[in-house]
């Protein structure tokens, strides 16, 4: 019996080839682009009464990855520092590029992955 994938897969040359992600930067986001997030930034409050500086109380932005790291999005409209985006249920979301990470999915991936994670793909899974 043959394996049966799942997905939607349009299968050419460019699948094939090994694809990595970079972080991209605010600015160069448009409509129809496929992003994920990576990291968001979280304040953290220290408490040091070492510190040289005098001040035994400061503030720290810590990167942490959230449980939807790596989720597909695909943006729908760019006003700085917010981002809308769809998510693959076709729910909006503001992303705040101030306290996250975004990288840029390449558009095979990101189109696959967002249609595979839709309702109706994960219908067509089954």
């Amino acid at each position: 019996m043959a394996f049966m994938n799942p997905f939607k897969f349009n299968k050419n040359a460019e699948q094939d080839a090994i694809q990595a992600v970079r972080p991209v930067a605010a600015e160069d986001l448009r409509g129809g682009d496929y992003v994920a997030v990576t990291f968001v930034k979280t304040s953290v409050f220290r408490f040091d009464s070492h510190d040289p500086s005098g001040d035994p109380v400061r503030v720290e932005l810590v990167p942490n990855m959230p449980d939807y790291a790596g989720r597909p999005f695909e943006v729908v409209s760019v006003c700085l520092p917010f981002v809308l985006c769809k998510t693959p249920e076709g729910h909006a979301c503001v992303l705040d590029v101030r306290q996250c990470t975004l990288v840029r999915l390449p558009e095979p991936f990101g189109q696959n992955a967002f249609e595979s994670m839709s309702p109706a793909g994960e219908q067509a899974a089954t």
